[in-house]
Formats: C-alpha cells, sequence, structure tokens
C-alpha cells in the first residue's frame, strides 16, 4: 500500500473521518511519535504545523508520519504554516511537547559530536 494517498490537503479533510485527532510539527518523526499514536484511540488523524525553522519539509513530514499503521490520515498544514482544525472536534495538541522532543534531539546529537 502506497501510505502516501493518507495524506490530504486541508479542504480535503472535511470528507475524512477519525476517532482522535492529533496537532503536532513530527519534525523529525520520533519514537516518543509513534508511541503516542499507539497509545490514542484510533484511527487517528494528524494534523500537521510547520515549526519554527523546520528541519524536514512539511511533505516529508507528512509521508513518514502517513506510514505509521495507526494513522488513518495526514493534513497538511494550511498556508501559513498553523495546522488545519476541523470545527466541532476535540484536538490532541503536541506542539509544545514536539518542540521539547526536537530540542532535545538537537542537543543530544550536538553532545554525541564534539
Amino acid at each position: 500500500m502506497d501510505t502516501r494517498t493518507k495524506i490530504v490537503a486541508p479542504e480535503q479533510a472535511g470528507s475524512r473521518t477519525a476517532q482522535t485527532f492529533l496537532r503536532g510539527y513530527f519534525d523529525p518523526l520520533l519514537a516518543a511519535h509513534a508511541k503516542i499514536i499507539g497509545q490514542l484511540p484510533g484511527p487517528v488523524a494528524v494534523l500537521l504545523a510547520d515549526p519554527p525553522d523546520p528541519l524536514l519539509p512539511a511533505r516529508s513530514r507528512a509521508e513518514l508520519v502517513a506510514s505509521l499503521r495507526g494513522v488513518a490520515f495526514v493534513v497538511l498544514p494550511l498556508d501559513d504554516g498553523s495546522a488545519f482544525t476541523p470545527p466541532n472536534v476535540q484536538v490532541v495538541d503536541e506542539l509544545s511537547a514536539d518542540l521539547d522532543r526536537r530540542q532535545s534531539l538537537v542537543s543530544h546529537v550536538h553532545r554525541r559530536h564534539r
């Protein structure tokens, strides 16, 4: 199965359904993300946002997240980089935690290369 078919533009997201909506940067995709998605009631829709100074382009991040089994679909960021949020749904927000995870990874890599 080509999991890239799970990636949709914001204007296509309204025709899709999921049990849980998860908003995050996934920059980069880490094992912690897979664990979180695996613990959420599925199917999970991922609402991708652009972090400040992204490491990976949105499309690359979307392809990586879409490859996870528990992900029903991935919504690309809006033109302004923010995450699409469908009306009348509760969203699990990982934006702040994602920035912390990314900084921890960057710090770890810097320490290892000294």
